[in-house]
């Protein structure tokens, strides 16, 4: 009796630790894209044909980047954050040669120190620019239809809006698929 009670006992702890882990798993499943972002360390954006650009700061819905051509902002439905297992390795700008704190193919340089993660803020998209807009800044916005380039003149909840040669140009944000800001403001 006593060896059914103690095979009953750890069947039962046995059933609650893997209940445990289940509920655990699923609870890191449905972390938001924010949260998981900003518990990891440094990223860069996905752009394509093998190129990226590391993530500077990271918004409720968006990611900034940047390389040589100016800032990007990236709306979160369109955006591929990649983090490397242990410490990151930027030993190339986006399009540009190795970097000089380290060798090409080699860990960091004596006296230079792994990249910290991006910081992470409150604001999201539409704050952002929002912010962007009141400065005036140069901008060109990449959608599906093509890129517009032209002042940055407002950012509503549901679409911007862009100066350009040919007059204003309105893109719902759904439709935007990137925006760089021109470095010069």
């Amino acid at each position: 009796m006593a060896d059914l009670d103690a095979t009953f006992e750890a069947a039962a702890a046995r059933a609650e630790d893997e209940a445990a882990s289940d509920l655990a798993f699923s609870l890191a499943q449905e972390i938001c894209w924010f949260d998981s972002l900003r518990r990891g360390g440094a990223a860069s954006v996905a752009l394509g044909e093998g190129r990226t650009a590391a993530v500077e700061a990271i918004g409720r819905d968006y990611v900034m980047a940047g390389d040589r051509g100016g800032l990007m902002i990236i709306p979160a439905a369109h955006a591929v954050v990649l983090r490397r297992q242990g410490p990151p390795r930027r030993d190339r700008d986006a399009d540009g040669p190795p970097r000089r704190d380290r060798d090409a193919d080699g860990p960091p340089r004596h006296g230079t120190t792994a990249e910290p993660a991006p910081p992470a803020g409150e604001d999201n998209l539409v704050a952002l620019l929002r912010r962007l807009a009141r400065t005036g800044c140069g901008v060109e916005v990449t959608t599906a239809s093509g890129a517009f380039r032209g002042r940055l003149l407002r950012a509503g909840g549901d679409h911007l809006a862009v100066a350009g040669h040919g007059g204003e140009v309105v893109v719902g944000m759904g439709a935007v698929v990137r925006i760089r800001v021109d470095r010069g403001g």
